[in-house]
């Protein structure tokens, strides 16, 4: 007889329900080539469903303290943020593995530092590394400089082990491990792991190279993603690409997930919004767009395609068509958002409330940037000019100079456009050529106010012309205003008023221009002069900056006639060995060059040497540098004798390469300053 439906209820309820883990659901972001045939790539988001318990959440070097003050502030700024997806992640099943290297020793007594230890070694195909440096076979180049060591608010402050242990607020409980090398692996072999979530920083550095991190798990086979919003680089925004910090971080997370893995959001674990810096404020450049003559309704938006959107600014376009009696513009209410506006609009009214729009982002001292017929935006030719509709006199209160035609076009009448040798080092000259040409009319701006610094003059080629203000700045009330009249679609053809619009963008957004290129200079197939003391990676303007090997400093110097013939040659911390020669002939050397090389980096060494009172005599400096700068670190060579000095700072000839000869080469006239 079959026992009644309640009895089997009961029985059944006699034996607890084992609730499973809840998988976890991740949305990823990864990037794939878009053609093969060029170097564009495309997004593509999925969804991924992983089992908690084959799934590990890595912390990569989350420590309480670092060098850079700003890193320290970053990782504290994200650490609760993080703290609370550890939690999530925690309860669902997934094993939580933190990792702040080179703080084993804090940690040698944790339950979580055993549990790391114990698990078992195993062996790889592919060699389990120490640290896994960029594969060139694998990736590119990452997108920023790094090479300062990153710290973007105290870019000079010391490199020095300042942590001891993870963040506080990163709570590590029983069942955590704690590593800081490849036992993060051995763990995941022993638990069958296979999916795995980084976070933590730096991204550019041990998010991507340290042993339990990306590159290392990837190779091994394992299912990687990156939590794109709990991470941060070591990037100084004053290196390349000269975007902002966060922009630099963002170009690295596109890096990983060209190239190694996908990345997902802290919102896959606690919902809400995705995690993002105080300090990290996107700026929205806002275009008005609504002229008949110069196409700038294709060229502009294809400029900020290029220049702007890979910098990470938001874009947003306000367009009436070219029709010279559209006054209908679409989208304006962007304009009240708009960190800077970029105006090329010629002679239109415009809705009222855009206008009033636009008088409140002046009012508001917000920035202004103005192409060619900005001057004339919003003044209507031979009609009423309504002050809620139409601005005529945008020129000269807002450009700051007034508007007065321009001359014709024909030949003869290209503009050659020079820098003012008074204005020649503004940042928004950098890397713009010093005389270039335009195909465009010449336009006549005259009256500028006294608040305007003009950049660029212009004249027609014929030299009939008058000189006039081609590009200025106005900073009227301190607001932020960019002016040029060029802006004819063969301009944007041209290098340098694309660097030049591109330069007074950033200005006007109060952003960091890169420096002006260098020219190059051939070190190894001539001599060049260069500065002492110093080192030639700081005194070349970087193009020795990954220079290492053989170099040669030498002068002349001229020896006062009241010196005694016995004197002694002094230097100090020559970077890293060298060997010193007064007329062809060695007098000592500093450490031991190749092939037996010791660095002889250090304090204050002399050698003995004769001199002739009145006479001149010629010093060379054979260097080699081992790795990072080398030459003079420390204060210039210098003669003595009975307590007199000759400081032989100056300019010194200088080139790369190895040649016992020009240790008595003679020199056309050089000579090092004597103080």
């Amino acid at each position: 007889m079959k026992p009644p439906f309640r009895l089997l209820f009961a029985a059944f309820a006699c034996f607890p329900l084992t609730l499973l883990p809840a998988p976890l659901s991740l949305h990823t972001r990864a990037r794939v080539p878009a053609d093969a045939k060029t170097n564009e790539w495309r997004v593509v988001e999925k969804p991924a469903t992983w089992d908690a318990a084959r799934s590990a959440v890595v912390v990569c070097d989350m420590w309480d303290k670092h060098h850079c003050p700003d890193a320290t502030e970053r990782v504290a700024e994200m650490a609760p943020r993080m703290n609370e997806v550890l939690k999530a992640a925690r309860k669902r099943g997934a094993l939580i593995i933190h990792c702040p290297s080179d703080t084993m020793d804090f940690y040698k007594d944790h339950p979580g530092r055993k549990l790391a230890q114990a698990a078992p070694k195993v062996s790889t195909t592919i060699p389990l590394e120490g640290w896994c440096s960029l594969k060139p076979d694998k990736e590119a180049p990452l997108p920023i400089d790094d090479s300062d060591g990153g710290c973007d608010g105290c870019p000079d402050c010391p490199s020095y082990k300042a942590w001891s242990r993870q963040h506080p607020a990163l709570e590590i409980v029983d069942g955590d491990a704690v590593t800081d090398s490849a036992e993060a692996f051995y763990l995941m072999r022993q638990r069958g792991i296979t999916n795995v979530i980084v976070m933590g920083v730096h991204i550019n550095m041990c998010v991507l190279g340290r042993p339990f991190s990306i590159r290392q798990m990837v190779r091994q086979g394992q299912n990687v993603v990156l939590m794109r919003d709990l991470t941060d680089s070591m990037y100084n925004h004053r290196k390349a690409p000269f975007v902002s910090h966060f922009r630099g971080t963002g170009l690295v997370v596109e890096h990983i997930e060209k190239y190694w893995c996908p990345s997902i959001t802290s919102v896959d674990l606690l919902g809400g919004e995705p995690f993002r810096f105080k300090g990290d404020q996107d700026k929205e450049v806002c275009f008005i767009l609504g002229e008949n003559e110069y196409r700038t309704w294709e060229t502009l938006p294809a400029f900020a395609a290029k220049e702007l959107a890979w910098r990470g600014y938001r874009l947003s376009f306000v367009t009436a068509s070219p029709k010279t009696d559209d006054f209908d513009f679409q989208n304006w209410q962007a304009i009240p958002r708009a960190d800077v506006l970029v105006i090329s609009t010629r002679r239109r009214a415009t809705p009222k409330p855009m206008m009033e729009a636009i008088r409140a982002h002046v009012a508001a001292g917000k920035a202004v940037v103005g192409l060619r017929t900005a001057s004339h935006a919003f003044e209507l030719r031979g009609q009423p000019n309504p002050a809620d509709t139409t601005w005529a006199d945008f020129d000269t209160e807002v450009l700051g100079a007034d508007y007065q035609d321009h001359y014709g076009k024909g030949p003869g009448k290209d503009t050659v456009i020079r820098q003012l040798t008074e204005t020649a080092g503004n940042p928004i000259l950098n890397n713009v050529e010093a005389t270039f040409r335009s195909p465009s009319h010449l336009y006549r701006s005259r009256k500028l106010v006294n608040t305007v610094t003009p950049l660029l003059r212009g004249q027609t080629e014929d030299g009939k012309s008058e000189v006039e203000p081609v590009a200025w700045i106005n900073t009227r009330e301190n607001r932020r205003v960019f002016y040029t009249s060029l802006g004819a679609p063969e301009d944007f053809a041209e290098p340098n008023f694309r660097q030049l619009l591109l330069n007074g963008i950033l200005w006007a957004l109060d952003e960091y221009i890169a420096p002006a290129t260098p020219k190059p200079v051939d070190y190894a197939g001539a001599w060049q002069t260069l500065k002492v003391p110093g080192t030639w990676d700081d005194n070349s303007q970087g193009r020795l900056a990954k220079y290492d090997g053989f170099a040669w400093y030498r002068c002349w110097a001229k020896i006062p006639a009241d010196w005694p013939a016995e004197a002694q040659f002094t230097l100090e911390q020559l970077d890293d060995a060298g060997e010193i020669y007064l007329d062809g002939q060695r007098l000592g050397a500093v450490g031991t060059l190749p092939p037996n090389f010791a660095s002889g980096l250090g304090p204050e060494k002399t050698f003995a040497t004769k001199v002739t009172p009145g006479g001149s005599h010629f010093f060379a400096v054979r260097v080699f540098d081992n790795g990072g700068r080398g030459g003079f670190k420390g204060r210039a060579p210098e003669l003595r004798a009975r307590g007199q000095v000759l400081r032989l700072d100056g300019e010194w000839q200088f080139r790369t390469g190895d040649n016992l000869a020009w240790a008595s080469a003679i020199l056309p006239g050089n000579s090092a300053k004597s103080n």
